[in-house]
């Protein structure tokens, strides 16, 4: 069976701010997430000050206090979210139709992350739990929409979106 020919991006225009957010995250998981769960001599002092600047400024008590469940967390982003990051960003931009799976994987198993992380900072009381929310909330939201774009449809980037009008041109 021969591969659908996506729409190119210049189509797609949400695809295009998911691809950018899914490439932003790569670094991020990499060299600054990763530091919760890696020894701290992998990492140079000036990745360790971003890190220790992030936990100042946002109240990031996760990465500040490292509890258990958050390494669980980090430990799955490093072995399943980073290479989907990856293989999302190549599918939503190429529009490849794989991508429904990967793109499945990752708007669930981001979900299901996030959900406890999200909830714990909500129920703190921390002065800067609005700033910390800022932090992580957008990855709930890209989640979300990639969970709602592929989900529906078995060819999602053959459309704009799976929710347009057959036959209407963005």
């Amino acid at each position: 069976m021969a591969q659908r020919r996506g729409l190119p991006p210049r189509r797609r225009p949400l695809d295009v701010i998911v691809v950018i957010f899914l490439l932003v995250n790569i670094p991020i998981v990499l060299f600054l997430e990763a530091q919760a769960v890696l020894p701290s001599w992998l990492f140079p002092k000036f990745l360790q000050g971003l890190v220790k600047w992030h936990v100042r400024a946002n109240g990031d008590f996760f990465m500040r206090d490292m509890p258990s469940y958050f390494k669980g967390i980090v430990l799955a982003d490093l072995f399943f979210r980073l290479p989907l990051l990856f293989l999302n960003a190549k599918a939503f931009y190429y529009g490849k139709d794989w991508g429904r799976l990967t793109g499945i994987l990752y708007g669930v198993h981001s979900t299901t992350s996030l959900v406890p992380l999200l909830s714990e900072i909500y129920l703190t009381h921390s002065a800067k739990k609005s700033r910390l929310l800022m932090v992580y909330v957008p990855h709930l939201v890209v989640s979300l929409y990639v969970l709602l774009r592929v989900l529906p449809v078995a060819h999602p980037f053959s459309t704009p979106y799976p929710y347009a009008k057959a036959g209407r041109r963005m």
